[in-house]
């Protein structure tokens, strides 16, 4: 009495032809259409990664900043170089006690951890400028920022020759 029931013409299963060039179709993730998986679609907003991304990418660092730009920064602050500008300096950055003379100041700034850099905005702006308390902070830091003070003008001005560290 209970014989499987035979499919009546109305709920026929009727074939779709799909042709082979168009292939499967699936959500497209860059427009969220309905496409064809089978053939490429850049939309016209959407834009290829760079070639940085794929091949490898290069260290985050900013662009480095004008080395001529610090050294007449630099010359600006520190004047003629009499002792009154050493001891000026070393009051900006924060070195309190009796400093009189510059053997004493160049003394005391060679163990002083600052960006040179640093120490010329914030000298500008009024404020103490960022320490380190060791040298290799300070040297992960200026190759992290790009601010470095050029070495060969260092040796004709002065405190900088006591104020710039190796960065290895």
């Amino acid at each position: 009495m209970n014989q499987p029931s035979q499919p009546s013409e109305s709920t026929a299963l009727v074939p779709v032809y799909v042709p082979v060039e168009q292939g499967p179709i699936g959500l497209c993730v860059s427009c969220n259409q309905i496409r064809s998986l089978a053939t490429i679609h850049n939309p016209p907003f959407f834009e290829p990664p760079p070639l940085s991304s794929i091949m490898g990418k290069k260290k985050n660092r900013p662009a480095p900043p004008q080395k001529h730009d610090v050294v007449a920064r630099w010359k600006n602050y520190f004047g003629a170089g009499h002792l009154e500008d050493w001891q000026r300096l070393c009051q900006d950055l924060g070195l309190d006690g009796d400093l009189p003379s510059k053997r004493k100041c160049r003394e005391t700034l060679r163990s002083i951890n600052v960006n040179i850099w640093d120490f010329l905005d914030a000298v500008e702006v009024g404020n103490i400028p960022q320490m380190f308390l060791t040298k290799n902070e300070l040297v992960k830091y200026t190759w992290k920022t790009g601010r470095i003070f050029p070495r060969g003008e260092a040796k004709d001005m002065g405190p900088v020759a006591a104020l710039l560290k190796i960065l290895r």
